[in-house]
């Protein structure tokens, strides 16, 4: 009996089918009307190694599978070592990927924790002649070894979020039984106002400041940029420690930090054009570096690290995975100190729109408590929400039944994923959107997509797959295709798109295209900073600029403020009152948001007989002793 074979690749068929294709070929063809490669080669098989006489190739591939000219040269003595492993070209590095591992290549070669640099600037000549390792920088911290904070915990604010919202990092440094010490990070975000050059001097000063060197562990309660964007930084600055999360958490870290190299790497090429002269914080094969130190924990349970200290992760609904954290330390006298640290708390009002994420779990006892305050001075009820949910269902009722587009620019962790569900649990049975496609147009989106589908258990991840499935999803991450799709404009569509403030991405593509048709529609479901696209869209600007060309606003803007993952100012103040803490700091909130929140807490503890005291943290008030 003769084998059925698919009619373009050659490749034996699985199960027989009318198109006479191999499941990848198949899935072409049904996406685009036709095949457009002709290699049998899947994505997630290891690359061809091919042997010469003093050196071997590693064979490189384009999107499609196609073999591509660039190469990647090792020693044929390494050939072992790589040929399981899937490799790519990822900016200016080689990377590679199995089910369970994901490789920095001159590190695997060299078998070091340290930076490893070209000696001849050539990133696909991985020969060991060709690879030299960097020593890493060494920093002081002058808490450690202080006299004067001897038996002291010392807990000091270093990032961003110390004056304003975003980059939270603080350092607790505690005294071991020894007579010794030992020091943690909180958590080590990016400092984002979408500034650039303002951004990255910013964060570069913030890293200088950081004591990675004297860091055993590095906490991750969240998978945001503004709490973990600036971790890889540590890999060339002395960090030897371990990245200290959850399962969830572990398991986004990739997609975030790889995107965030990238947009990184993007940035400091656009100021350099500029005849500046800027270096990467990090880069690519740091983030690699960084995942090999990643130790995950369960939530809800106590951890001891050591003889002093312990830990306890805590669900916190602000975002798939979200925790906070309960600190634990055992000073040398026995007095336990427990430190409550918040990271971004979610709303409980608007929980219902975001099943992936675990309800929030309130800790009812702390010495010191640090909150976060974004939404210090306003707030939102869960009748807002209600109304926003339905306003934004009807608005896309009403655009696409008229045959036009809505454009919902969105983050691509989280938010993004929670309004897929929404659409398809409100729109699968709708006949009237039978045939309205859902564009979901982000590499990033597609690739946490993915994380949700490997992460989840039980009857969220048959939710989830059920979502997944529905026919009126298109996903795309190649910008040919965003580009063809945004020129069509006699086909009505919902575009869920990153970034969420049209502060870059693909979303900004599809803008250029909605902004000046009056039919069109485009529905903000976060905040915007004002120097975003998107906050002078959300602010009435008349036109913007875009590609260096005016484009006129025309289309109708809607705004959605409550689908926020940040709890509001009632539930903080009550989440206060009802911890029993002598001490609470806030930080990661505006200067206006900390201060209001701080006189309303206040004053309503004093109402409620309540003795409680709020101090804020800020450049002059950011280290506090126990």
């Amino acid at each position: 009996m003769n084998k059925l074979v698919c009619k373009v690749c050659g490749r034996e068929l699985k199960h027989k089918n009318k198109k006479m294709l191999c499941d990848k070929h198949l899935n072409e063809y049904n996406e685009f009307g036709f095949c457009i490669t002709t290699s049998d080669r899947m994505e997630n098989e290891p690359n061809e190694i091919r042997i010469h006489n003093d050196y071997a190739e590693i064979v490189l591939y384009d999107i499609y599978q196609e073999e591509i000219e660039e190469k990647i040269l090792i020693d044929v003595e390494d050939v072992d070592i790589v040929k399981d492993i899937v490799w790519k070209k990822v900016g200016k590095h080689i990377v590679g990927s199995t089910d369970r591992y994901t490789f920095d290549l001159p590190s695997l070669l060299i078998d070091s924790d340290n930076k490893i640099e070209y000696v001849n600037g050539d990133v696909l000549d991985n020969r060991k002649e060709n690879l030299s390792i960097i020593e890493k920088k060494k920093f002081k911290h002058h808490f450690a070894n202080n006299k004067k904070y001897k038996n002291k915990v010392v807990i000091t604010s270093l990032g961003g979020s110390t004056e304003d919202v975003t980059g939270s990092c603080f350092a607790i440094d505690y005294p071991l039984d020894n007579g010794g010490r030992d020091l943690i990070l909180l958590e080590c975000g990016s400092i984002q106002t979408n500034r650039m050059v303002e951004d990255f001097n910013a964060n570069k000063k913030m890293i200088e400041n950081i004591p990675f060197n004297l860091a055993s562990n590095i906490f991750v309660c969240h998978a945001h940029q503004d709490h973990l964007g600036n971790i890889p930084s540590g890999v060339t600055r002395g960090f030897n420690g371990n990245v200290v999360t959850t399962y969830e958490t572990s398991q986004l870290l990739k997609p975030m930090l790889v995107d965030s190299a990238f947009i990184q790497r993007r940035n400091v090429m656009s100021m350099n054009n500029k005849g500046k002269k800027y270096e990467m914080l990090y880069d690519e094969s740091d983030v690699f570096r960084i995942l090999d130190k990643v130790k995950i924990y369960d939530k809800e349970v106590i951890h001891k690290i050591n003889s002093n200290l312990s830990f306890r992760f805590v669900s916190n609904n602000h975002c798939f995975g979200s925790t906070s954290l309960e600190i634990f330390i055992k000073k040398p006298s026995g007095r336990i100190v427990k430190i409550f640290y918040s990271s971004d708390l979610g709303s409980s009002y608007n929980q219902q729109y975001k099943p992936y994420c675990d309800e929030r779990r309130n800790v009812p006892k702390a010495n010191i408590a640090i909150f976060e305050s974004t939404y210090g001075d306003r707030g939102f009820s869960k009748k807002d929400v209600e109304k926003d949910v339905e306003g934004l269902l009807n608005k896309i009722r009403e655009v696409t039944y008229k045959g036009n587009r809505v454009l919902i620019p969105c983050f691509s962790f989280d938010r993004s994923q929670a309004i897929m569900d929404l659409l398809y649990h409100t729109f699968k049975n709708e006949e009237e959107f039978k045939n309205i496609k859902v564009i979901v147009d982000s590499r990033l989106t597609n690739e946490i997509n993915k994380v949700y589908e490997n992460t989840l258990q039980g009857e969220l991840l048959d939710r989830w797959r059920e979502v997944m499935s529905w026919d009126n999803f298109t996903f795309i991450d190649e910008y040919k295709k965003t580009e063809l799709i945004a020129r069509q404009t006699k086909s009505p569509c919902v575009i869920i798109s990153s970034s969420g403030m049209l502060a870059g991405g693909h979303s900004v593509a599809y803008a250029k295209h909605i902004l000046p048709r009056k039919q069109d529609c485009i529905c903000f479901i976060g905040y915007c900073s004002e120097r975003t696209l998107g906050g002078k869209i959300q602010r009435g600007a008349k036109s913007v600029t875009i590609e260096n060309k005016s484009t006129p606003i025309k289309c109708e803007v809607n705004i959605y403020n409550s689908f926020t993952g940040h709890i509001q100012r009632k539930e903080l103040i009550s989440y206060m009152k009802g911890i029993n803490c002598s001490r609470i700091l806030i930080h990661h909130g505006s200067e206006d948001a900390k201060a209001q929140l701080k006189f309303t807490a206040e004053e309503e503890f004093l109402f409620s007989g309540i003795s409680k005291k709020i101090g804020i943290i800020n450049k002059k008030n950011n280290y506090f002793v126990i």
